[in-house]
């Protein structure tokens, strides 16, 4: 393959016997020392081509054109756009094969990537000046037309949509020979880029095309592949159900891709890592439900971030620390999409502390479950401006007022955290002389049964 016309006559060869592994070794971007001599190549004349099928030429003249940009130009701009240019040549020449194609186009697209990734390491792009982009009504990208050239990011997620495309519409009957084998590649990387982007609209339009769609998709369960992938698109998808709300949703994603992640011998520790730090705050929400001590053992950042700070004030029933977790730790929670859970978590603190503050009154009175909010108040108080390191109590003191506290009970209440009733008049809480604070996990769970029985 020293020459061009050998190098012509092998990638002819591979399209023509089906030879996925020759043509990857053809128009890799890291061939070797073969990349010398190949990059001094001219661009072949259509005489020269013309036992190749019309559709490959293209991706053949790109493909001298890329590696032109990297060893001689050496242009990180050029060499991405290039393969791009490659990729999407690639995918339209692919159409009229079958999915002997597919290991090709993996391996490309995942160069192009890696390009991506170096070129945004060495040159980074200013995201934030990527203007807004829409969808049209048959969920195609449409890129504002204000900007003189699209975006490297945004050239990749449309690139990555066309090979969703292809994967998806693959008309083959025999799943063992479609396409669509390959559609969690194209699929987890489109949601994930897309959320680099912060177009989290586009990637939600296309997990709904998927959910709505009579295809029959492969397993996620069926390969190393397609459980690597589905592992990602799960998670992504947790995380716009986490956006929406339905966090039981987010947990049951996150608990398929658990599963998916079990299949593995040695596991990935940063994967199991992400997955936990949305998982643990999910259980604790929807099922009063907390990890075992091997977690904390396991994952040191876990710990520090829930064990040492978060569970820890829920446990002391501390509001001040509390909400110096969340000041500390919210440029984490944003992105991780946690804050708004943290913030609904909050109502775990109150509980412990209401909890708290009848005791002492019990302690003091057995037989009274009669207890006045101005009780609360005073405890609210001091938990909210207490200071750990001094022992001491802030001054001045946030003041809560009566009505505030009776919101935060009723809530208690409707959800069923809190047995017992308040009465107005009396600015009084009775609570009930049976259990008046079941546990979390009996209340979600009955919670959970009722919606599952609806």
């Amino acid at each position: 393959m020293s020459t061009l016309d050998a190098f012509i006559h092998d990638f002819k060869t591979s399209i023509s016997k089906k030879d996925s592994k020759l043509l990857k070794s053809l128009i890799t971007i890291n061939p070797g020392q073969i990349a010398q001599v190949r990059k001094n190549f001219n661009v072949p004349t259509v005489y020269q081509m013309y036992s190749i099928p019309d559709k490959f030429r293209l991706v053949l003249t790109t493909y001298l054109k890329i590696l032109k940009s990297i060893y001689i130009q050496q242009s990180l701009n050029s060499s991405f756009d290039n393969f791009n240019e490659m990729c999407n040549y690639l995918l339209k020449a692919s159409e009229s094969c079958d999915n002997w194609i597919m290991p090709v186009i993996i391996s490309s697209f995942e160069e192009l990537i890696l390009l991506y990734k170096v070129k945004q390491s060495k040159e980074p792009e200013d995201l934030d000046s990527i203007l807004d982009d829409t969808i049209d009504d048959n969920n195609n990208l449409i890129f504002n037309n204000e900007k003189s050239k699209k975006s490297s990011l945004e050239e990749l997620i449309s690139t990555l949509r066309k090979g969703f495309i292809l994967t998806f519409n693959d008309k083959n009957p025999d799943l063992k020979q479609s396409k669509k084998n390959d559609v969690y590649f194209f699929l987890s990387n489109f949601v994930k880029y897309c959320f680099k982007m912060n177009k989290l609209v586009i990637a939600k339009s296309m997990m709904e095309v998927v959910k709505n769609s009579t295809q029959k998709l492969p397993s996620m369960n069926q390969s190393i592949s397609t459980r690597k992938h589905g592992i990602t698109y799960l998670y992504f998808q947790s995380l716009i159900a986490l956006d929406d709300g339905d966090y039981l949703l987010s947990e049951k994603l996150l608990d398929d891709a658990l599963k998916l992640l079990s299949y593995y011998k040695i596991k990935d520790s940063k994967q199991l890592q992400q997955i936990l730090i949305i998982l643990i705050p999910l259980k604790l929400y929807n099922k009063g439900k907390l990890p075992n001590n091997s977690i904390w053992i396991k994952f040191k950042p876990l710990k520090i971030l829930y064990k040492d700070n978060f569970l820890k004030a829920i446990q002391e029933g501390n509001l001040k620390k509390y909400d110096e977790c969340l000041k500390k730790f919210e440029i984490l929670l944003l992105k991780k999409h946690l804050y708004i859970l943290m913030l609904l978590l909050r109502q775990f603190v109150q509980l412990k502390l209401i909890k708290k503050i009848t005791n002492i009154i019990k302690d003091n009175n057995s037989n009274d479950s009669m207890i006045q909010l101005n009780a609360f108040k005073i405890g609210f108080e001091i938990s909210s401006n207490y200071n750990e390191l001094t022992n001491t109590i802030n001054e001045p003191i946030n003041k809560i007022n009566i009505l505030e506290i009776e919101n935060i009970i009723a809530n208690l209440i409707s959800i069923g955290l809190i047995r017992g009733q308040l009465s107005n008049n009396s600015n009084v809480i009775i609570l009930s002389k049976s259990k008046p604070f079941p546990k979390i996990f009996d209340v979600k769970v009955d919670k959970l049964d009722a919606k599952l029985d609806k």
